[in-house]
């Protein structure tokens, strides 16, 4: 069984699992320190607190990222929340030793976890649903369900000639008729910003777009700024704002990791939408990073809205998962209420196997 280390803090971490959270080694972004760094600093939530483990399984290592909640019950989950576009059980590639190891752990923790929620899962990351297996055998309830679409498309090879042909027409002419039309307002520019000594302008111009936009105000104000200087001071933050006569009407945050690109959060101006800044700013990001050839993937982060599937072509779900102890009263009475009445037989037939003494 592999060894396992629970800590409350990254810095108390084994080095080796520190090691594997580092921006220089971790597959993804969110699965780095610096994003549950930005996320613990800048998005408090009462009542909650981290839980790291660090799992040895020999040839195999992984860490998990969890939050915990207590008040009715012992309740966890993943370590992130509607700002995270993916997560992981066990950060990096998962096998059945490293699910193994951590259901073993959810399981036979004291006090007892009553219930488990994991959001913005990918296939990917859980090669033949090996936590829920994991977990179905340890005495849990397991339900997974989709929640939103990830739109991206693979680019590799890809100029932005090729790209634009292979799009819808009315998004063609759009690009076209706009870029034409912003380009001949006065003072206008399309800025895109990379080195750090930039990103604070663009900083400055996102917030200013944001809070002209119809967007509502972001629930943790400290969450953009720390995000962009932080994953920015490690080379990951693209830039790109849109400018009118020194006015900025639109801005974006893509963030850029290895080869491949997410495009993270995009604002523009209502009074300028007829200009549709934000569809000549995105073209422009794209011509960029697609000329130079900078990545293999590009994603749009979370949600299914409409204009997406215009832009990149293909769609992955992202499952949540919530798991219920069959061993727990509370988790007993939250499988009943979460798997409704036609599983109450079944669960209460496996709640009897897995009680059985061995």
């Amino acid at each position: 069984m592999p060894s396992l280390v629970t800590r409350h803090s990254l810095s108390s971490l084994p080095s080796w699992a520190q090691a594997e959270l580092a921006p220089t080694r971790a597959i993804d972004p969110f699965f780095s320190a610096t994003w549950f760094e930005v996320f613990l600093e800048s998005c408090p939530e009462p009542g909650v607190e981290p839980l790291f483990l660090a799992i040895d399984a020999g040839a195999r290592r992984g860490v998990a990222a969890l939050r915990e909640r207590r008040g009715a019950g012992r309740q966890l989950g993943d370590l992130g929340n509607f700002y995270t576009c993916r997560y992981a059980p066990v950060l990096g590639a998962v096998d059945r030793e490293l699910a193994a190891g951590l259901a073993a752990w959810l399981s036979e923790e004291r006090p007892r976890i009553d219930t488990l929620r994991f959001d913005n899962l990918r296939a990917e990351d859980d090669p033949q649903d090996a936590v829920a297996a994991a977990l179905r055998a340890r005495g849990f309830a397991v339900q997974r369900y989709e929640q939103f679409g990830n739109w991206f498309e693979d680019v590799r090879g890809i100029g932005f000639a090729q790209y634009l042909a292979a799009r819808d027409g009315q998004l063609r002419s759009t690009i076209e008729r706009k870029g034409r039309r912003f380009a001949r307002q006065a003072g206008a520019r399309l800025e895109l910003m990379t080195a750090a000594s930039d990103l604070e302008r663009g900083l400055a111009a996102y917030l200013e777009v944001h809070a002209r936009s119809w967007k509502e105000p972001e629930p943790f104000p400290g969450f953009i700024p720390a995000f962009v200087r932080r994953f920015g001071a490690v080379g990951a933050v693209r830039m790109g704002v849109a400018w009118v006569d020194e006015r900025p009407l639109a801005a974006q945050i893509w963030l850029a990791w290895g080869r491949h690109a997410t495009i993270a959060k995009l604002v523009y101006d209502d009074a300028a939408k007829a200009l549709s800044p934000g569809t000549v700013l995105t073209a422009r990001m794209l011509e960029d990073a697609l000329d130079a050839k900078l990545f293999d993937e590009i994603d749009l982060g979370r949600g299914d809205d409409p204009y997406k599937k215009l832009w990149l072509r293909d769609r992955r779900p992202v499952h949540g998962l919530f798991a219920a102890n069959l061993r727990s009263p509370r988790g007993l009475a939250a499988a009943a209420r979460n798997f409704g009445p036609t599983a109450l037989k079944a669960i209460a037939a496996r709640f009897r196997t897995i009680a059985r003494p061995s």
